[in-house]
């Protein structure tokens, strides 16, 4: 009998990840097909050994989105706070999102059209 059950865990827990895996690829291959872009603000950042916590946020339908983004290997610094960056997202579910760190905005015009105030634009000095 506890070899049944041990059984039935193991094939559960096979499970378990295998759809994990499959939402994961499924909301990947949509994020990179149907996503839009639009400009996100890091706000704080996180390090802890091994990777870092990056805070940022966006807006979507006027409605400001909170991102955390895992990073194990990120040239995102203390510097880089309150700077803008581009973010791709899905329009349906704002929280799957994918930051590109590599791509820095500076545009005012299109910071402000991404949703941002003049107040958030001013830099710390």
């Amino acid at each position: 009998m506890k070899k049944y059950k041990f059984l039935i865990f193991l094939v559960v827990f096979i499970l378990l990840i295998a759809l994990i895996q499959i939402r994961a690829k499924y909301y990947e291959k949509k994020l990179l097909t149907k996503g839009k872009f639009t400009i996100m603000r890091i706000d704080s950042f996180n390090v802890i050994p091994k990777f870092t916590n990056i805070y940022s946020s966006f807006y979507c339908k006027k409605k400001k989105i909170i991102n955390i983004e895992s990073k194990s290997e990120s040239n995102i610094s203390e510097k880089d706070i309150e700077k803008f960056y581009e973010i791709k997202y899905l329009n349906d579910t704002p929280d799957v999102s994918m930051a590109h760190f590599n791509k820095q905005i500076t545009d005012t015009i299109a910071i402000l059209e991404a949703g941002f105030t003049k107040a958030d634009i001013e830099f710390k000095k």
